[in-house]
């Protein structure tokens, strides 16, 4: 961690001060030092990001491509209808193999750890992914 966690290591970062919003967090360190830090400040909010993170951590695990959502994930074409193309697209997507689902029902027998005294919770989240093709030129 180096230099990096050097610039972490002011005494505000240990103390009990909570930060208002994740743009105050960048008053932290001078991000111009350092490119990967740079790209991930001006990148963390993008699908394409986001999906890079996801797919190069612990995620590849989990992810299994769907062709019938579980019982405990009642999706309906109504609810993602603003992502959609139309009534039926979620089962043409996953008859064509482009929905992915992560369960992380395998957290279930995890115990959560007491931070300051108050206990902390894990979510047994799902996700859909949509694959998104998209031709490079």
């Amino acid at each position: 961690m180096g230099k990096i966690w050097e610039e972490w290591k002011k005494p505000w970062f240990f103390s009990d001060n909570k930060w208002s919003g994740f743009d105050e967090i960048g008053g932290m360190m001078d991000y111009s030092k350092n490119k990967i830090l740079d790209y991930v400040r001006n990148n963390w909010n993008k699908d394409d990001f986001f999906g890079y993170q996801f797919l190069n951590g612990l995620n590849p695990m989990v992810i299994r491509r769907c062709d019938t959502l579980p019982d405990n994930f009642p999706v309906t074409d109504d609810m993602i209808s603003q992502h959609s193309n139309g009534p039926s697209w979620l089962d043409q997507e996953m008859q064509c193999g482009n929905i992915f689902l992560c369960d992380y029902k395998m957290l279930d027998k995890v115990e959560a750890r007491k931070i300051d005294g108050k206990q902390q919770y894990l979510a047994l989240g799902l996700m859909m992914c949509h694959e998104h093709m998209t031709m490079l030129k």
